[in-house]
Order: C-alpha cells, then sequence, then structure tokens
C-alpha cells in the first residue's frame, strides 16, 4: 500500500479525539460481548507493502497490563490483514471457571486501504457462542469503521483547506520582491489562515528574540508595552526551544507559559501561540500568534511550526540577498573563519594548514632567479656576398644550407659581355699607340698630349674589364656555411651591382640573439652568464655570456622586447646558424614568492600609479 502520510489515521485525526472515540467503542462491546476479558484497538499510523504498521490506540480494561497476551493480539492481528479476513485463534490460557480462551481478530479497511484493526480475549467453550461473538465484533467493527471514516473525511477536508492555504501563504511571500515585503506578507497571511487577531515574527540576534513584523502595524515602538509582551512571549518559547500555547490545551502542561500568559492580559486576548522556528539546529525566528476565542489546537501549532519552517527559510534567504555587498563579504568572512576555527569541516582545516604551510614555504625559501628568452642561433661574423656588377647569372654551384671551403667556388656570373669589352679596350689602346707613336715622330706636341690621355684612358678601361673579369666567380672568403642564398631558380637572370646573392657564416664562433621582454631589461647587465638549450638540439646544455646589450627594440604579438647578445662558451659540430631555443640568464637569488608573484606586484603597481600616482 502507498506510504503518504495524509492517508494514514494518525496523522489526519488529532490523538486525543481518536482514543476517546476507540475507548468508548471498546467499552460498549466488551457489554455486548459476554465473556470478553481484554480488547484492543490499534490504528493504522502508516501503509506499505504489506502489514501495516499498527499502533495501539486503546485498550480494555484501562488498567490492563498482560504483556504476554498484548503480543499475542497484536500477532492475530497482524495475521488478519495477512489472511484478509477476521480470525479466531485460541490464547491458549484457561481462567479460572475453567473455560478456553480465544482471540477474535477482525481488519478495518476504508477505500481499499488499512484503517484499523480489534481484537478481543473472550473466554468460552461454547463453539456457537463463540461464532455469535464474532458476528456481534463485525456488526460492532462496522459502526466503528463507519464513525472512524465519517472522522477521517471531516479531517482529511480540513487538511486539505489548511493545505490550499499554506500554498497561497507560501506563494504570496516568495512572489515578493524584498525581505520587508515578504515578511509583513507573511505575518498578515498568516493571522487570516489562523483566524486569528494579531501576528507577529522576531528575529533572533545574540540569543534575543527582536521583534521585526507585526500584522496591520507597519511601525511599533520597541519601548511599548506590547512590543516588550511579545518580545518575552518570544523568549519563553526560545528558552525551551519548543512551541508554547496559552491556555495548554494543546501543549505540554509542564512548560512554561508564564509570559504567554502576561501577554494575553497586555494585548487583551484569550490565547497565545509562540513557535520558534529552527534550521540546521539553529533558530532563526520565533512566531507569535494572538487571538480572541478558543485556544489553539494541537492541529493548528503543527501547522504553524511547518509554515513557519518553510516560510522563514524564503524569508532568510531574501533578508541575506537584501544585505549590502559589503556586509555580504563581512558574513561570508565571518562563516567562513568560524568554519575553520569551529568543529567539523576536517577537510577545510587541514587545506588550510596545507596553504599556510605551503605559503611559508615559498615566503622563506630562496632559490636562483633566472631570466628566461628566446634565442636565435647566428654567427659570430656573417659575410655579404654581393654581385660585383651589373650581369646575368651563370653558374649556381652552392645554395643556403651547404658548407663552402676557403675559396670554394659558390657561383659565377656570365662573362662574355666583359669578354668583348675587353677586346674592344685592348684594340682601342693598341690604335691609340700607334697614333702615338706617329705623333712622337713628327713631333706634334699638342697632339702628343690628347693621344698621350686616350692612351690612358683606354688602359684604364681595360683595367676596369680585367678586374671585373677576375671577380666573375663568387668565391667563399673562409671556411662556413650558407646562411642565405638560393640562386639555382635563377639562372640566366639579371643581378645589379651590389645586389646581396650570399650570406656565409664560420662554422667555428657563434653568438646567440636574446628577445628580452622590456620589463625584464633592468636585470641583465653584461659579463652575466647562463645556459643555452636549443629546440634541435635539447641534450645540450651551453654556455653562454652577456656581451652586449642593445638599444634596438621589436615588437612582436603585442609586446616589445630588447635584442641582447651572447657569445657561446664552446661550438659543437651540429649547431647551425638559425636554430632557436631558451636561454637561461643567472641573476641572483630571490625569495620563490618573489619571483613568482613580481609580475603580478608590477602590474598592480602600475595600475595604482595610473589612477593614484
Amino acid at each position: 500500500m502507498d506510504n503518504h502520510a495524509g492517508n494514514t489515521l494518525q496523522t489526519a485525526v488529532p490523538h486525543s479525539e481518536l482514543e476517546q472515540l476507540c475507548e468508548r467503542w471498546l467499552q460498549q462491546q466488551s457489554l455486548l460481548l459476554h465473556g470478553a476479558c481484554a480488547g484492543l484497538v490499534l490504528t493504522a499510523s502508516a501503509s506499505g507493502e504489506g502489514i501495516p504498521q499498527l499502533t495501539p490506540t486503546a485498550i480494555w480494561p484501562a488498567t490492563f497490563d498482560d504483556s504476554p497476551t498484548l503480543e499475542q493480539l497484536i500477532e492475530v492481528v497482524e495475521n488478519t490483514f495477512q489472511e484478509g479476513c477476521g480470525l479466531l485463534a485460541p490464547q491458549g490460557q484457561g481462567d479460572p471457571e475453567g473455560h478456553t480462551r480465544y482471540i477474535l481478530a477482525l481488519p478495518l479497511t476504508y477505500q481499499g486501504e488499512a484503517l484499523a484493526a480489534v481484537a478481543f480475549v473472550v473466554a468460552s467453550n461454547d463453539e456457537n457462542q463463540l461464532s455469535d461473538m464474532m458476528q456481534q465484533l463485525e456488526w460492532g467493527a462496522g459502526n466503528l469503521r463507519a464513525q472512524l471514516g465519517e472522522l477521517r473525511l471531516i479531517n482529511d477536508s480540513e487538511i486539505d483547506q489548511q493545505r490550499r492555504a499554506a500554498t497561497e501563504l507560501l506563494a504570496a511571500v516568495t512572489a515578493q520582491p524584498s525581505f520587508d515585503s515578504a515578511g509583513a506578507t507573511y505575518v498578515i497571511e498568516l493571522t487570516q489562515l489562523l483566524a486569528a487577531d494579531r501576528a507577529s515574527l522576531g528575529y533572533v540576534r545574540d540569543h534575543k528574540a527582536r521583534l521585526r513584523f507585526m500584522s496591520h502595524s507597519a511601525q511599533f515602538s520597541k519601548q511599548m508595552n506590547l512590543t516588550r509582551a511579545i518580545e518575552s512571549a518570544m523568549v519563553e518559547a526560545l528558552d525551551q526551544r519548543q512551541a508554547i500555547c496559552f491556555p495548554e490545551e494543546a501543549a505540554d502542561p509542564l512548560l512554561l507559559n508564564r509570559e504567554q500568559a502576561a501577554l494575553t492580559v497586555v494585548g487583551k486576548t484569550d490565547a497565545v501561540m509562540s513557535v520558534p522556528v529552527f534550521r540546521a539546529e539553529r533558530c532563526l525566528a520565533v512566531i507569535t500568534v494572538e487571538r480572541r476565542g478558543q485556544a489553539f489546537s494541537e492541529r493548528e501549532v503543527r501547522l504553524c511550526e511547518a509554515l513557519s519552517l518553510i516560510a522563514a527559510s524564503v524569508l532568510e534567504d531574501k533578508r541575506l540577498n537584501d544585505r549590502w555587498l559589503v556586509v555580504k563579504a563581512w558574513d561570508a568572512l565571518l562563516e567562513q573563519l568560524r568554519r575553520l576555527l569551529g568543529p567539523r569541516y576536517v577537510l577545510r582545516k587541514l587545506g588550510a594548514l596545507l596553504v599556510t604551510a605551503c605559503f611559508l614555504f615559498f615566503s622563506l625559501y630562496k632559490t636562483d632567479y633566472r631570466l628566461a628568452a628566446d634565442v636565435v642561433l647566428e654567427g659570430s661574423v656573417q659575410r655579404v656576398i654581393a654581385a660585383p656588377f651589373d650581369g646575368y647569372i651563370k653558374i649556381a654551384a652552392k645554395q643556403a644550407g651547404d658548407h663552402s671551403a676557403e675559396r670554394e667556388l659558390i657561383a659565377a656570373l656570365d662573362e662574355r659581355d666583359l669578354e668583348l669589352q675587353r677586346y674592344k679596350w685592348k684594340s682601342e689602346l693598341a690604335q691609340r699607340r700607334t697614333q702615338l707613336e706617329d705623333a712622337l715622330g713628327s713631333r706634334d706636341r699638342a697632339r702628343i698630349r690628347v693621344l698621350t690621355a686616350q692612351v690612358e684612358q683606354a688602359q684604364a678601361e681595360l683595367d676596369l674589364v680585367d678586374g671585373q673579369l677576375a671577380r666573375v666567380e663568387l668565391r667563399a672568403p673562409f671556411d662556413g656555411i650558407l646562411v642565405s642564398g638560393d640562386l639555382s631558380q635563377r639562372l640566366g637572370s639579371a643581378v645589379s651591382k651590389g645586389e646581396e646573392l650570399f650570406r656565409i657564416a664560420p662554422l667555428d664562433a657563434y653568438r646567440v640573439i636574446m628577445q628580452v621582454p622590456e620589463d625584464r631589461i633592468g636585470d641583465l647587465s653584461l659579463g652575466q652568464t647562463g645556459a643555452v638549450v636549443l629546440s634541435a638540439l635539447p641534450q645540450l646544455d651551453l654556455g653562454v655570456t652577456l656581451t652586449r646589450i642593445t638599444p634596438l627594440t621589436e615588437s612582436r604579438d603585442g609586446a616589445t622586447f630588447f635584442e641582447v647578445e651572447g657569445l657561446l662558451d664552446r661550438s659543437e659540430d651540429a649547431l647551425r646558424p638559425g636554430m632557436i631555443g631558451i636561454a637561461k640568464i643567472q641573476i641572483d637569488r630571490r625569495l620563490l614568492i618573489s619571483i613568482w608573484t613580481r609580475g603580478l606586484r608590477e602590474w598592480l603597481q602600475l595600475r595604482w600609479w595610473a589612477f593614484w600616482g
């Protein structure tokens, strides 16, 4: 059977009213069943898949305390629900007059659900009499079933009405945009739901209840007698941590309710109910309700407790959201400190200890501070091989990346035009010399001077052509590697005088060009040493010494870098110009936390100066 408390008799009907009904029925049946020794009524407090959970509600006679007999009665009753019908079972005992005792048990259902069960212990030796008593019990049980069903319908209807009203109340509170409007709405709606004259809501601070909302009163003075009386009634319920009523019809008579009684005098009412509201074992607020007329019933107290628990959570969330941001941050900090320093939250404490230990370690431990920068490997000297004159490419023997020995042919230009010019000027020189000899024979001084100048001009032109012919072949000035230049795809094409054709670098001397961020250039000075690791040769750890800090900058990826030159302490056969890698320059020893947080500290300092400097 479905397990929902709203359909159980214990929940739907007040306990005292149910007990009175069952006790009266037992007394009536005991008079009709001749030989009845004891009787028991059990009501279903919850239902499950099989046997419902039964709770003894009434017993006859009231002084009956035979525990074994009660256990037998309950066992037989449970069997009746298994069998689905009434049972007659021998008890196994006899009475002083020699009669055998039997147990008569009958289940009661209502609309297909377990409602209650009745059982009697009777003494009889006559089977016909036992049959008559079972029939009488069935008749009487039918009457009890009808009364319980009617009582249940009435109470179910009232509960449904209260649930609908409670849902509307909570919806009205939740719909309010702020804490003040939600609190005022709650006390007004609660007053109407409980047919009360006044409802008050007080919040607990420092183990004291402070009145915050009062129905139908937008403002109230803290010095009013009514305000003080309401707060005293709230504190009384807060101290005892239970709902307190005056009069005590629906409350524990052992609870103190003197302040509740005093509030009825000050507030000119007849009944007062104060209900403390707890959340996570902490009292958030206290609800005090007053009215004229009848006292608050147990059902109303339970309803007020349930409503207050939900509504107080909604109101507390709204109150927390309405605080200033600074107050939220401060409260959050205090809450974290309470969790850190208070009980429980072991993982949080271990985490705090670990963070503290790490902070102390990084704040006290010193390590080498090394500046890292991207590097490019270059030859210590780079020689440019340019076109000696305007001409055409004839031979391309080498290209970028090739090794070249000293005086080895790299490329050659077409010399045919130069040969023609050489022949021209050679012929011109011979002709001028012949004319000069004739002039010398005739002793014509003016002509001799002119021809002498023309001979010298022709000789100069011839020497120029011979010099160009000597430079037709482009050869390596030293052993090295060509770092740029490829004429293999330009054979026969024209080149201009001075045009760069190749760039060659030696193989035994290298330098590194480091790209240092502008905010770290101040850490460097000439002579500092470090290490270089190249991407192509990560197994090699090469030493480097700074030789030059240039004032040249380069913008790249939105940042500015300075070029810093350094010389490697040794050369390796595997090194090639153009290789890239990472260099780390040893600066000094600093605190580890200072190294890690330097960028953040400098950025904050710069931002602070930009705004306030």
